[in-house]
């Protein structure tokens, strides 16, 4: 299903629909005078069908009709999928308007492959392929999950590093992934990504001719998976570069594209007045981006120095409908009660509950510290438990520290494991598995009531 508008501008703005009449000049086939919207979306209909793999875009383009009926000045207002872009654009060229809305400006907005195949996420298949050399007990819902999983995501990292044109990929693209029972990618939804559109290209071409890891099923039929997945590609830049292009990005109110350059800096070598450290910290709350929430809170202290810390702290961070002061920070007097509710399954790390998670025989020490440390030790006593050196990795002498990540859920189990890093197989898979048998715990909790935590350990494989 495609939805097009296309509004017009006299003084304010209005839709038009059967009002406005079109003769396509490349459709000789069209005898009588047809709306735009209709002669849009037959266009995008017959597009479609020509897609070897379909991609979500919304994409929103104003323009000026000339004294022809002809549309200049067409300008893109928003709109990820190059292709798509280019394809609409050159279209709208082929469309006459009637010479009596000449001068008038219009919008046109078109959804592209807007229906998604309804593939499960990982937590929503039932089982998945056993693990090779590794015994029946082993091949729990967790584990197997996790290492189908973990050879998904090592094919999709291979992504940005596979390109001869790699120079050109500077971006960062977060997007919604669907791979059928034979490992093929049937639907690509991005969700936001920087400017210039290289890096999108070069995944949608990736996704295209690759064949993923397969084989899961939800009751007893195979069924594709669904997953969303973050690429960053970094080019070599230097600071005062990436400072000056994130800027740019501000002023545009583009603010995922100045926040990636300017999170690709390395701060402490800059000079930065509390202004830029101002705009540095609306640039990441505003992209709406996870990973750079603490950096929010960072750069923000760091344009507010006149404040002692000691005694204020940022309370909230929310929108404004001011655009030239697009984000408000409220500061308290001390932490205010807690009167917010967490959302209902918002990921939270260490640092964001209010009680840390507790491990088994940990609730008698006496303070928070100590049962933290007796929850870090127990972790740690676990892994040593239950580990078990890899045969191919002592044949090959393989050592390393891999890093495994965590998701402890409302209930105290493990799940949601991912190898952050780690360059063998073979130890990453061992990791996933030892992590698997960590022992159930009391969930960390958030104005009293169980939040779902994050947590990540290390784990050092060494031969002696």
């Amino acid at each position: 299903m495609k939805h097009l508008l296309i509004a017009a501008l006299l003084g304010f703005m209005h839709y038009v629909y059967a009002q406005t009449s079109v003769i396509p000049k490349d459709l000789n086939t069209l005898s009588n005078e047809q709306n735009a919207s209709d002669v849009i979306n037959e266009l995008i209909a017959t597009y479609e069908q020509s897609a070897t793999l379909p991609v979500f875009d919304s994409i929103a383009f104003k323009a000026t009709i000339n004294p022809y009926g002809d549309l200049t000045d067409i300008r893109l207002e928003s709109g990820m999928v190059l292709n798509h872009i280019q394809w609409l654009k050159k279209k709208l060229l082929t469309i006459n308007f009637p010479k009596s809305k000449a001068n008038e400006q219009i919008q046109i907005s078109a959804v592209f492959h807007s229906k998604n195949p309804d593939y499960p996420t990982f937590n929503g298949a039932t089982s998945f392929p056993d693990v090779p050399n590794y015994g029946k007990k082993e091949q729990t819902l967790t584990f197997t999950k996790a290492v189908f999983r973990y050879f998904t995501e090592k094919q999709l990292k291979h992504f940005t590093n596979s390109s001869s044109n790699f120079l050109s990929l500077d971006g960062l693209v977060s997007l919604e992934y669907f791979i059928d029972e034979n490992g093929n990618t049937t639907y690509l939804k991005p969700i936001r990504a920087t400017k210039s559109g290289n890096l999108l290209k070069h995944l949608i071409q990736e996704f295209d001719k690759t064949t993923f890891n397969h084989g899961a099923k939800k009751g007893k039929k195979p069924t594709g998976i669904k997953g969303t997945y973050t690429f960053v590609a970094y080019t070599k830049s230097s600071d005062e570069k990436r400072l000056e292009m994130g800027q740019q990005f501000f002023s545009q109110k583009d603010y995922l594209t100045a926040a990636f350059h300017w999170n690709a800096m390395n701060t402490d070598s800059l000079n930065l007045d509390s202004t830029q450290n101002y705009n540095l910290a609306v640039a990441n709350f505003l992209s709406d981006y996870s990973t750079y929430s603490w950096r929010t809170r960072k750069y923000y202290e760091l344009a507010a120095q006149n404040l002692d810390w000691s005694k204020f702290s940022i309370r909230e961070i929310k929108k404004t409908d001011d655009p030239d002061n697009p984000v408000e920070f409220v500061i308290a007097e001390d932490q205010p009660e807690a009167t917010a509710e967490a959302e209902k399954d918002e990921l939270m790390n260490i640092t964001s509950v209010e009680q840390r998670p507790l491990a088994e025989g940990c609730e008698n020490e006496k303070t928070d510290e100590a049962q933290f440390r007796c929850f870090n030790m127990s972790i740690m006593q676990s892994i040593a438990k239950n580990f078990s050196y890899p045969v191919a990795a002592v044949e090959n002498g393989w050592t390393d520290k891999i890093y495994v990540s965590f998701v402890i859920e409302k209930d105290g189990s493990i799940d949601n494991l991912k190898i952050e890093r780690g360059k063998y197989d073979a130890l990453n898979i061992e990791g996933l598995r030892v992590v698997t048998k960590l022992p159930k715990m009391t969930p960390a909790t958030l104005y009293q009531e169980p939040v779902r935590m994050t947590y990540t350990v290390p784990i050092n494989f060494r031969l002696q």
